[in-house]
């Protein structure tokens, strides 16, 4: 007896990526793909000589003042295998929330704003007390909100020599805005300035600005850096999966048993590329096909065909728009690029507030954290 397999309704069932058909929900997660980020605390560092500094903020105005302890070595942060790392959704205790392990975004089921839903309904969302349990509930959806908020006022000095918001902001490089000695060296090296720039910053709010954060993101910055949220105007859901840790724990239990040879790099080039496509600009691009007669006569009555070129007798070119809304290459992959970056940060903040405090200031109403007693250890151990 053959057997035929309907494909959506298996993806359903599965809750496998699928595309996106919601123009706003494109819009909201490409403009939340901000890119890595290059923090230098110092222009120039002399060991033995330069003063490590600290900031402070006191009645509106930044302060930095050297403390007693003198430069000895730079340190550098970076996240190594950021896409296996998040993607996997293994299980590690350095992950507070949903079981310990991240889950990814699979199919769109809702888009809640002011249409259609409550702020009290969307911020109950948000601040679903499961997110702690150590049994995730099936029911339990992934969602990315369109927030507007700021670090609670009392804990500015806990954040400011690190600030934990890292989004891209439109600024102007102007005096007024870098102060006297950044704008004079602007000038000093012929360097842009006196104009609009968008850049990637550490902010301590949005700025008033609506900017979209996925899940991870959001709770471990109201958790752990005290963010009070001020409004919330779009929640996104979708359903949650974990299919895509196969296909990187195999690429690199293939990659290990290959460096041991000599040979990682076809594993990591594999890796690596299909994490660059998956976050590659596809609006820009056309799909290009080889296609018979029957094909392509039926390919110029979809709404993404451009244009064709007739090769042969029974073969033609075919060129069709990859768009947001037409084609599966961009709109899941944008969701997953959207959340490997905006996911990663809880690891890299985390480690860095450590490092700086010696243990991580979460909420005392928090429930208790594996994060905490592992890098107060560390930072013991360290500073011994």
């Amino acid at each position: 007896i053959q057997q035929r397999i309907q494909m959506k309704k298996y993806a359903l069932f599965a809750h496998l990526p699928m595309t996106i058909t919601n123009e706003k929900t494109y819009h909201v997660l490409r403009g939340g793909i901000t890119g890595g980020l290059a923090n230098v605390g110092h222009r120039f560092n002399y060991s033995g000589i330069t003063k490590i500094n600290k900031f402070s903020i006191k009645d509106g105005c930044v302060y930095s003042s050297d403390t007693p302890h003198t430069m000895t070595h730079v340190c550098g942060v970076d996240f190594s295998s950021l896409y296996p790392s998040v993607c996997s959704s293994n299980v590690h205790p350095f992950i507070p929330y949903t079981g310990h392990k991240m889950w990814m975004p699979a199919y769109e089921t809702a888009y809640m704003d002011e249409e259609n839903s409550t702020e009290e309904e969307r911020r109950k969302i948000i601040m679903n007390e499961e997110r702690f349990s150590e049994e995730v509930s099936e029911t339990l959806p992934y969602f990315i909100a369109v927030v507007r908020g700021h670090i609670d006022d009392l804990h500015l000095n806990d954040n400011i020599n690190f600030p934990p918001i890292i989004k891209k902001l439109e600024c102007e490089s102007s005096e007024k805005v870098l102060g006297k000695y950044m704008y004079s060296f602007l000038e000093g090296h012929s360097l842009p300035h006196n104009k609009h720039e968008t850049k990637l910053t550490q902010l301590l709010s949005t700025h008033g600005q609506l900017w979209s954060f996925g899940m991870y993101e959001l709770w471990g910055l109201i958790d752990t850096n005290h963010f009070i949220i001020d409004e919330v105007s779009t929640v996104i859901l979708f359903t949650k999966h974990d299919r895509i840790g196969r296909f990187v724990n195999k690429l690199f239990e293939m990659r290990v048993s290959a460096k041991s040879k000599g040979e990682n790099e076809l594993c990591k080039n594999i890796l690596n590329s299909s994490y660059g496509s998956d976050g590659q600009n596809n609006e820009k691009f056309s799909n290009v096909s080889f296609m018979d007669k029957q094909r392509a006569l039926f390919a110029t009555t979809e709404c993404n065909f451009i244009s064709s070129a007739k090769i042969g007798e029974d073969e033609s070119l075919i060129f069709e728009l990859v768009s947001a809304l037409l084609k599966s290459g961009c709109e899941k992959t944008s969701v997953l690029f959207n959340i490997s970056f905006n996911s990663s940060r809880i690891f890299s903040l985390s480690f860095i507030l450590s490092m700086s405090y010696g243990n991580t200031p979460f909420r005392s109403s928090s429930p208790p954290n594996v994060f905490t007693n592992f890098f107060k250890s560390f930072a013991g151990a360290y500073n011994n």
